[in-house]
């Protein structure tokens, strides 16, 4: 059997004839980034990474449901789109009743106290109770069941025990602070006035002074609803911000 040759500018031409770009694999998006010790922060729990209704503000239309104000946040979430976990925690409540529609409720236990996170209005559930969840897992779909508008995610946040000291009732406590995309965020516009103190507290003796409508400040740390923030003079205090004092600039 003789051997068979092809001429190499033959097998050139073919090779150039027949060639196929190969497009380059998607890299895995990166995982969530852990929690930072002794600091419990949040994931985004929706593909869009947009704010459509703040913690605290419209508290004429909440009043109706005996709250001072809007009670978590409402996130951009189109029909079917995937909701996730904002944590790592366990499922401990799925169902279809309420203002919330149909709803995940998860619970986070960390060094701080026992959180708990609520997916709201939601088109169906990807979980069951007592699942265990990690940060960034789908828990369902959005969609605009119960109490709603339009298709959106509405994300309530609860710290178990903390009862008087939040703005809120029922545990509910003000995510922004959470979230590494909201804070401490570019700087805030003070939309409502209120008294700069030295500690987060009301007292005489922690009075700085008055804060008027419209200058902008920046976050520095938080606790609870208290927030501390510093003017462009240099001054330092606690500032009262129960969601809707501040604007995100």
């Amino acid at each position: 059997m003789c051997a068979k040759y092809v001429p190499v500018d033959k097998l050139i031409e073919f090779i150039q004839q027949n060639a196929v770009e190969i497009e380059p694999e998607e890299p895995p998006p990166p995982p969530p980034p852990p929690d930072e010790p002794g600091v419990f922060k949040l994931v985004w729990p929706t593909e869009y990474k947009v704010v459509t209704q703040w913690y605290g503000v419209s508290r004429h239309v909440y009043e109706q449901f005996g709250l001072p104000g809007h009670e978590g946040l409402d996130m951009r979430a189109p029909n079917g789109s995937n909701v996730f976990a904002a944590a790592a925690g366990r499922v401990y409540r799925v169902d279809n009743q309420g203002n919330y529609g149909i709803q995940v409720r998860i619970e986070h236990e960390r060094p701080e106290g026992k959180f708990k996170t609520i997916y709201a209005h939601l088109q169906e559930p990807r979980v069951a109770v007592n699942d265990d969840v990690s940060a960034g897992e789908l828990v369902g779909l959005a969609d605009n069941t119960g109490f709603s508008s339009g298709a959106h995610l509405h994300f309530t946040l609860k710290l178990e025990g903390i009862g008087p000291d939040s703005f809120m009732p029922h545990d509910i406590i003000n995510p922004v602070p959470y979230f590494r995309e909201l804070w401490p965020g570019e700087g805030w516009q003070v939309v409502v006035g209120g008294n700069l103190r030295s500690k987060p507290r009301v007292a005489d003796d922690t009075l700085i002074r008055y804060l008027a409508p419209s200058p902008t400040v920046q976050a520095l740390d938080f606790a609870n609803d208290w927030w501390k923030i510093a003017l462009d003079d240099g001054t330092t205090g606690w500032f009262w911000e129960p969601g809707y004092k501040l604007a995100a600039v």
